[in-house]
């Protein structure tokens, strides 16, 4: 058949029809149209299509790849102590994106589990939709409830939030931490989801891992084909379709995945927040290329905080660093020297210049003294042994890397990844322990600090295998 040009409307009638899923070339044949130049359309259009995944020249629908998947919601202390679900982002991936937390149905054993209404500070629920995107959160809030119509004035951790949760009165009465729901999706578009129980010591840590680690080689995936330029429910979704079955099996839920992920972090670029890949230093041939080309430098060092901690040889990211800062706060600690010495140990930074030296100590002098002016002890307090502990276990691993660094042999890579992962997994209790929103009861004080004795213990042994 000889090519033709096709109008949009016969290609988007094409599409409706073409079934769950299809090829590229099944639908330009289907069109009458095989040309190169009109199968290029058709993959623009489809493309910017967000009904579809694709990859190599196929697609398939999102409703037809997440029926019937299966997927954990873990409620915590606070949840199971008051026998209610949050929505906020417990459904992401396995929802359409458009659908309004609070207007999932969930059924369990045959009947609509019941909703009703809480209020409390945002500090106390901002966590839970963090994973709606930073630039949707506070929309999702007023969009909720008339009565949170305040947040588009003014926000803060004490700001009063009205939610529509869901009622598991009668369901987990007899959770504990650990224990989990089992969801099943039985209509994508319009949320409906099955749940039943799972009992905690039925749960493989073995099931868990895998899941992480096939979530997190699906975000490295999706970063790498987009960039950061979806957001952060659109990632999860791509990460899900590129794990595939591994994913809509349940192994962990989605508030595990980023607790224990050891290669995906939440980064902020503004109003816009998005899954990122945890950076890693640049070999010293690219730093110094990039140097070259910088024609208005001021240092031959890296003016980036985080870039020149590592460059003056500190293990230390940014979030250990406000703990740090955090912690002198609690103990009243107001000698920045000493400050600096916790951070950096008794050895004195080799700076690049002059430069670097004025902007790194004017970067932590600054943070030092605004942190001290506006440090909430009430709201720290309750949280500030916990992030304590977890700094010595900082300390600890800064002390080990630099003997490390003496030694002519290099450390056995598969232990230190290990003790990268474990660094990178207290970081996350860290910046949840760091944020004035974070406003936790005694249950999840406790919760979280069995789980930072856990990861310190494991630390303690994964450096002894090296000692």
């Amino acid at each position: 058949m000889k090519n033709i040009d096709i109008d949009i409307t016969s290609i988007n009638e094409a599409i409706d029809n073409a079934g769950n899923s299809f090829s590229i070339k099944d639908l330009s044949k289907c069109l009458g149209n095989k040309s190169a130049a009109f199968t290029s359309r058709l993959e623009r259009i489809l493309d910017g299509d967000d009904r579809f995944f694709s990859l190599d020249g196929s697609f398939i629908r999102r409703e037809a790849f997440f029926a019937g998947a299966k997927f954990l919601i873990t409620p915590d202390s606070w949840e199971i102590c008051e026998k209610m679900l949050i929505p906020g982002h417990r459904f992401i991936p396995f929802t359409h994106r458009d659908l309004f937390p609070s207007e999932a149905e969930l059924f369990w054993n045959g009947k609509a589990v019941p909703k009703r209404e809480i209020t409390a500070p945002l500090g106390k629920l901002f966590h839970y939709h963090t994973l709606l995107g930073s630039e949707n959160v506070f929309d999702y809030l007023v969009a909720e409830s008339r009565a949170n119509e305040h947040l588009m004035h003014s926000v803060n951790a004490t700001s009063q939030v009205t939610l529509t949760v869901f009622d598991l009165s009668g369901i987990i009465n007899d959770f504990t931490c650990g224990d989990a729901l089992l969801a099943e999706i039985t209509d994508y578009d319009a949320g409906t989801i099955n749940i039943s129980v799972i009992d905690g010591a039925k749960r493989q840590n073995s099931a868990k891992t895998a899941w992480v680690n096939a979530m997190d080689e699906a975000v490295e995936k999706v970063v790498e084909r987009f960039e950061e330029y979806l957001d952060i429910p659109d990632q999860l979704a791509w990460a899900a379709f590129y794990a595939g079955s591994q994913v809509c099996t349940p192994g962990a839920s989605i508030d595990e995945f980023i607790t224990s992920s050891r290669k995906v972090e939440i980064k902020a670029d503004g109003d816009h927040a998005v899954l990122s890949l945890i950076s890693t230093a640049l070999p010293a041939e690219q730093d110094g290329e990039s140097q070259e080309n910088d024609v208005f430098t001021l240092s031959k060092g890296s003016l980036d905080p985080s870039k020149m901690f590592k460059e003056l040889g500190s293990i230390l990211s940014t979030v250990e660093i406000e703990s740090f800062i955090l912690d002198c706060c609690y103990a009243r600690e107001t000698d920045f020297d000493d400050f600096f010495r916790r951070i950096f140990g008794e050895v004195t930074p080799e700076y690049a210049d002059d430069a670097q030296k004025a902007t790194l100590l004017n970067y932590l002098e600054e943070k030092f003294e605004e942190s001290f002016s506006t440090y909430n002890r009430a709201d720290d307090e309750p949280k500030a042994e916990i992030r304590s502990m977890i700094l010595e276990a900082v300390s600890d691993r800064m002390e080990f890397m630099r003997n490390i660094s003496k030694n002519e042999e290099l450390p056995d890579e598969k232990i230190m990844q290990e003790i990268a992962g474990i660094a990178h997994q207290l970081e996350h209790i860290l910046e949840a322990l760091n944020s004035p929103r974070f406003t936790p009861d005694q249950a999840e004080l406790d919760s979280l600090a069995d789980r930072a004795e856990e990861l310190i213990d494991a630390q303690e042994r994964a450096m002894e295998k090296l000692v």
